[in-house]
């Protein structure tokens, strides 16, 4: 019987790159990856648990200025510009919204 190749459980750059050396050269092959993941005797289930995260989508960071919550503050934020939108949020925390611009990134990112 052979034995199969585990991989630690933490995520390091040196598993990383190796799984992916992996996946390239199984969708080079042309092998279905049953047969692949056997003839390189590799874990099945852990070679999909790298194409799956693979394919997530890296979160996109969008940038926010923190202001102080005391009244002045507040008050200053509110001459300077327009609240255009504002979020409640689960935690209790309430994003205003200023800029046009800022609209579209914000609603992109609930989606």
């Amino acid at each position: 019987m052979m034995s199969i190749t585990q991989a630690k459980s933490s995520a390091n750059p040196t598993q990383e790159q190796y799984w992916k050396e992996h996946i390239a050269k199984q969708k080079e092959s042309g092998l279905p990856v049953t047969v692949y993941c056997r003839q390189q005797q590799l874990n099945y289930d852990r070679f999909y648990y790298w194409v799956r995260k693979e394919k997530r989508p890296t979160p996109r960071l969008i940038p926010i200025e923190l202001k102080s919550t005391d009244a002045d503050n507040a008050s200053t934020i509110a001459m300077v510009a327009p609240v255009l939108c504002t979020l409640t949020l689960r935690g209790g925390s309430v994003l205003a919204i200023h800029d046009k611009g800022a609209i579209p990134l914000v609603l992109s990112a609930l989606r």
